[in-house]
C-alpha cells in the first residue's frame, strides 16, 4: 500500500472512531473585489478545543508520543528520520503531518531533506489523486501558528477548484532563482510582503539541493524583516509549482480575533467563532487587512 493510500486509509479509520476532532460545520467561497483574492473560509469550532501555543508544558512532546490511532507510519522513506502521523484537528480530509523522528525545534531551517521528501509527497499525492492539488506548510517561530515545538511539516490538499494567488503570480514563469538582479515574485495587489519562487515544469529538474537553493534565497529576504532583536516567524508554503516564504509579526489579528498560519496566506482561513465568521463574510475585503496585521507591509514599488 503506497503511502497516499495509507493516509487515506487512516484517516478514515481515525475519523470513524472519533479520534479526530474533524467537524466540517460551515464553508465560504468568497473573493477581495479590491484585489481579486480568492478566499476559501470554513467556520471551524472544533479548533477551540486544540492547544495553541503556550498551552503544552515545556517538557512535554505531544508529536514524539505514540499514538497508533493516528500513526500512517514511522519511518517514511527507510531513512528513520521522518514519521507520518494525521492531523488530531484536521482542517481538510487526509491531513497529514510528517514529523522528525528525534525532536528538533520547530524554529530550525528546513533542511535539504525535509524540503524534497515534502515535494515527493506533493507530486504522489497529485498524482494519486488526478484533478486535486497539494501543498506542504511549515509554520516557524512564535509568530507563525505553530502550536507544537516538535519539528514539523503539514501536508494538505486544496478544495476542489480552489486557486490560490500564487498560482496566479506564477503563471507563464519560467523557474529562476533570485538574485541581486531577479528579485522573488510578489504580488503588489495584497497588502502583505510575500516572496514566491516558481518551481521548473519537469519533477526531475527539482533536487533537493534546487530546493535548498530556493528556500534560503527567499530566507534571506525574510530575514530583512527582522533587525530589531525580534524573534524570526515566517510561513514556508510549497506546491508543485511553487515555493513561498511569508514573514510574520504576528500570530493573531489584532482588531478581529483571527488566528492564521501558512494556510491563511493562501487564502484558507480557518475561524473559530460564529460571529467573526459572519463578519467575515459580509465583508470579505477585511480579510486582506487582518493578514497584513499579522505579517508585514507588501515590499513591491
Amino acid at each position: 500500500m503506497s503511502i497516499v493510500q495509507r493516509i487515506a486509509a487512516a484517516f478514515s479509520t481515525a475519523a470513524a472512531s472519533e479520534h479526530l476532532c474533524f467537524n466540517e460545520v460551515g464553508t465560504q467561497w468568497l473573493r477581495n473585489s479590491d484585489n481579486g483574492m480568492q478566499y476559501w473560509v470554513r467556520f471551524a469550532p472544533s479548533l477551540l478545543s486544540k492547544p495553541e501555543k503556550g498551552d503544552t508544558a515545556p517538557n512535554d512532546d505531544p508529536l514524539g508520543k505514540h499514538e497508533p490511532e493516528l500513526l500512517v507510519t514511522e519511518d517514511l522513506d527507510g531513512s528513520q528520520e521522518f514519521k507520518v502521523v494525521l492531523n488530531k484537528f484536521p482542517v481538510m480530509q487526509n491531513h497529514a503531518l510528517l514529523v522528525t523522528n528525534v525532536f528538533k525545534d520547530q524554529s530550525s531551517r528546513l533542511t535539504p531533506q525535509d524540503l524534497s521528501t515534502s515535494y515527493a509527497l506533493i507530486r504522489d499525492m497529485n498524482a494519486a489523486w488526478p484533478g486535486k492539488n497539494h501543498l506542504v506548510i511549515y509554520n516557524s517561530g512564535p509568530q507563525s501558528g505553530s502550536s507544537q515545538r516538535h519539528k514539523h511539516l503539514q501536508l494538505l490538499e486544496f478544495p476542489q477548484n480552489f486557486t490560490p494567488f500564487q498560482d496566479e503570480l506564477c503563471s507563464g514563469e519560467t523557474h529562476f532563482v533570485p538574485d541581486t538582479e531577479h528579485d522573488p515574485l510578489q504580488d503588489r495587489k495584497v497588502s502583505f510582503a510575500h516572496f514566491v519562487v516558481p518551481l521548473p515544469d519537469s519533477d526531475g529538474d527539482v533536487s533537493a539541493e534546487l530546493l535548498e537553493s530556493c528556500y534560503f534565497t527567499l530566507l534571506q529576504k525574510v530575514l530583512t524583516f527582522f533587525q530589531q532583536d525580534l524573534e524570526v516567524s515566517y510561513n514556508v508554503l510549497l506546491t508543485r509549482k511553487w515555493l513561498c516564504l511569508v514573514p510574520r509579526s504576528n500570530i493573531r489579528a489584532r482588531s478581529l480575533q483571527v488566528g492564521f498560519n501558512s494556510i491563511g496566506y493562501a487564502g484558507l482561513v480557518l475561524v473559530k467563532k460564529r460571529e467573526i465568521f459572519d463578519e467575515v463574510r459580509s465583508n470579505p475585503n477585511v480579510i486582506d487587512r487582518l493578514l497584513l496585521e499579522c505579517g508585514f507591509p507588501n515590499t513591491t514599488t
